[in-house]
């Protein structure tokens, strides 16, 4: 998972995991219930408003030369947009921050008028509308309870939701309504791989398991004439279009590709079945010409439209939909990014200088000697994001890393200056490679972690013998010790009631630093570490800050100093003002730390993850940070 949240890949589970861990449900002794009530829902409200602020996307239909046919209601967390048959709605899936569930919207693309259709609970969603062929009703998938189901209403809202099917297994997505009525197609992916399935709406409604594989399977799209499903899948090592017979056959269907330079979105027939239309790399929509009559036969594809830049190159999923005429889009346009520079900050709040040229930089920080940093570059034009080293006196830029279906992800230095290490999701795993910061050779295999479960790696242990990383509200080491990387085992360092993370090793190796929200809100904590465990010490735990933090913990080379990252309250807009703290703290011959004092203040973009942020030199004296490009 992209920590820095690419913003329009943010869907349901990463906006809740956003607001995860922000209620603290027992009593503690130094606040009362009143007063820790408090600061939770005013954390729950910032936290509201920033992810609000940085993801809320705009509606917007497009001719297919390119030309707007306008907005589309307001700007609100929507995805899988999709247009009426007629065009003059949108459905649309919006999530609701407050009462934490998302919900069908109809959007009305004249008077831009929104209406509710479904009605989830909280911590229930739907996903993947679907129109039928004049438009009458809409098809979601829904989780009701603890249960996935095909509902169907009538667009109108006028009706209760009828339940057609319930799967006795985990997420499925609804991906067509054939044009007859008759049938649906959904597909379902988990670790063991991915499957289409057929629902006659007629009968007993029992699914039909069309084919199956170990690879992803998802958005099966019927023909017009019903005798063949596309869909997408990474079945070659990157995700492409396929195509299959939409009925069971003896043996297994051999799947016909489709696509040859990668598939991101859209998937859809034009009305007479003779084009397919997907969207592709460098944000181009492609059109292929496809022949059913016989056997499946494809033509030549052609390049038709290129999509706006506020689309992210190399993933539209269900921002953006064609028409069944193909000769018109709707897109839930995210905010467009604002082009970064990586500055240097001394402690007054001087700007000293600028580090290459102007881009989409994530968490850079420093190597032990300061002569170069590290970050993420996201490239403008093809969406890719690697890991990049830079010279700090001369700007230049060594690129380390250079999948093209994979993202880095969360890079940091390791001890020895000469090398990086980073992560990034793949084959169901998080894993964890280093690689020379010169990007020569190649990348070495270090640690991958619980199947499924995504990580964040956030430090090294100035001895090099274990890394730091936090999921989901818990902090575990990982020892670096044995030749096989994959017996090597993950250590719950703090696994608490409450949420902890950003953890960061003290240069001495004795103690980390984190982050605990047991009031309610964030605060910066220390505690003591044990190398020979790779748990933490015996003690209490030393509360640093004060006043919360969002987190971009550093220590000084000597361990004299810690520094972080609060939001300013003091300025009217608190969703991108912070402060930069710093603190000091006595190791021997006790644990004690002094009043936290602010160094400066500085806006910050809405791009990335600030909590990720290593921005301190060796020294204390120079910090790193990504800011607007001049």
């Amino acid at each position: 998972m992209n920590s820095h949240n690419r913003i329009a890949r943010l869907g349901r589970f990463s906006l809740l995991t956003a607001l995860s861990g922000l209620s603290a449900l027992t009593a503690l002794a130094q606040t009362s219930d009143q007063e820790r009530s408090a600061l939770e829902e005013e954390e729950r409200q910032r936290n509201i408003a920033r992810t609000f602020a940085a993801n809320a996307r705009q509606v917007v239909g497009f001719d297919i030369d390119g030309t707007s046919r306008g907005r589309i209601g307001e700007p609100e967390l929507y995805t899988f947009v999709k247009y009426s048959p007629d065009l003059s709605r949108v459905a649309t899936v919006r999530f609701d921050l407050q009462e934490e569930r998302s919900d069908v919207w109809i959007l009305d693309v004249a008077s831009g008028d929104a209406t509710r259709l479904s009605n989830s609970q909280a911590r229930e969603f739907v996903q993947t509308p679907v129109w039928s062929t004049d438009g009458g009703e809409i098809a979601y998938v829904a989780l009701r309870g603890s249960r996935f189901g095909v509902y169907r209403q009538a667009a109108n809202g006028e009706a209760e939701a009828e339940l057609i099917y319930e799967h006795p297994g985990g997420p499925i997505q609804l991906g067509d309504w054939s044009l007859d009525g008759q049938r649906m197609a959904f597909s379902s992916s988990d670790l063991s791989g991915g499957r289409l399935y057929q629902l006659e709406l007629d009968g007993d409604r029992e699914p039909v398991l069309l084919v199956e594989s170990e690879h992803s399977m998802n958005t099966p799209r019927y023909s017009p004439d019903g005798r063949y499903l596309s869909y997408f899948s990474d079945l070659s090592g990157r995700v492409e279009y396929y195509m299959i017979p939409a009925e069971q056959i003896d043996g297994e269907p051999q799947p016909v590709q489709v696509t040859t330079n990668g598939a991101f979105g859209i998937g859809q027939w034009d009305v007479d079945g003779s084009k397919y239309y997907y969207l592709g790399a460098e944000r181009r929509v492609m059109a292929v010409n496809v022949d059913t009559s016989g056997d499946l036969a494809l033509g030549a594809r052609e390049h038709i439209y290129t999509v706006p830049d506020a689309i992210p190159a190399g993933g539209g999923g269900g921002l953006v939909t064609l028409s069944a005429t193909g000769e018109e889009l709707v897109m839930a346009l995210p905010p467009v990014p604002d082009l970064l520079q990586i500055a240097v900050i001394d402690r007054a709040g001087n700007e000293v200088g600028r580090i290459g040229e102007p881009g989409l930089y994530f968490q850079p920080s420093f190597s032990p000697d300061r002569t170069r940093l590290v970050a993420l570059r996201q490239d403008v034009d093809s969406g890719t994001q690697d890991v990049w080293v830079f010279d700090v006196a001369t700007g230049a830029g060594t690129q380390v890393t250079s999948t093209v279906d994979l993202d880095e992800d969360s890079p940091i230095w390791l001890p020895d200056g000469e090398h990086v290490a980073y992560s990034y999701f793949d084959d169901d795993y998080s894993q964890i490679y280093r690689k020379r910061a010169d990007g020569r050779g190649d990348e070495e295999f270090l640690f991958r972690f619980t199947p499924g479960a995504f990580m964040t790696l956030m430090d090294a242990s100035d001895d090099g013998e274990y890394l730091a990383i936090e999921s989901f509200g818990y902090v575990v080491t990982v020892p670096l010790s044995g030749d096989d990387p994959f017996t090597r085992e993950g250590i719950d360092l703090l696994r608490e009631e409450f949420e902890v993370s950003v953890p960061r090793f003290s240069p001495d190796g004795h103690f980390v630093a984190y982050t605990y929200n047991e009031s309610g809100r964030d605060e910066v904590y220390i505690t003591g570490f044990d190398s020979a465990t790779g748990m933490a010490g015996a003690g209490e735990r030393l509360q640093v800050s004060t006043g919360g933090t969002i987190g971009g913990i550093s220590w000084r080379a000597d361990g004299r100093e810690l520094f972080y990252l609060q939001e300013n309250l003091a300025t009217e807009d608190e969703l991108n003002d912070a402060v930069l703290m710093a603190v000091e703290v006595t190791m021997t011959p006790m644990l004690s730390a002094g009043t936290p004092r602010e160094l400066f203040d500085l806006t910050l973009p809405t791009q990335g993850n600030q909590s990720q942020w290593q921005n301190a030199d060796a020294d204390g004296e120079q910090f790193l940070f990504a800011l607007p490009a001049d």
